[in-house]
């Protein structure tokens, strides 16, 4: 289990965002938004490798999701173990979660772009309107 979160960099009142995936792919989407936003307050990466015990990768999210007062979380994929894990999580613990799938770095950046203004349900249709309109079959332009 990768783990990038350091929670001596949590800003009080500036909502979080909680990135889960399996292998690095949660990693390097921190690291990308970096190259956009610089150091990036309140934002914490998880990545699900092979063999990893579930509970404590379970664990590790979970104390993010509780040390921010507010977050969103983009889950890499709908039905995969980070996702199924969040689930149970916020079930068992009766918490009101705003999440998304299919993480991609166009979704991350509209978060972390329109964070300071938005509530987290509106930050969730915002990723999931950026992901839309982010995936393009680029193929028809070339045969223009």
């Amino acid at each position: 289990m990768r783990i990038v979160f350091d929670e001596n960099n949590i800003r009080p009142g500036l909502l979080g965002v909680v990135l889960l995936s399996h292998g690095t792919l949660a990693e390097g989407l921190m690291s990308a938004a970096s190259i956009v936003f610089g150091d990036i307050e309140n934002m914490a990466a998880f990545c699900l490798e092979p063999g990893d015990d579930l509970d404590a990768f379970r664990d590790a999210f979970a104390r993010a999701v509780g040390a921010f007062a507010t977050c969103v979380v983009l889950v890499d994929m709908k039905g995969g173990t980070p996702c199924n894990l969040l689930l149970r999580h916020a079930r068992e613990n009766h918490l009101k979660l705003n999440a998304v799938t299919g993480a991609n770095l166009s979704m991350l950046l509209e978060i972390l772009g329109m964070r300071d203004d938005a509530d987290p349900e509106e930050l969730c249709r915002a990723a999931v309107e950026a992901a839309q309109t982010g995936v393009v079959d680029l193929s028809a332009y070339l045969r223009k």
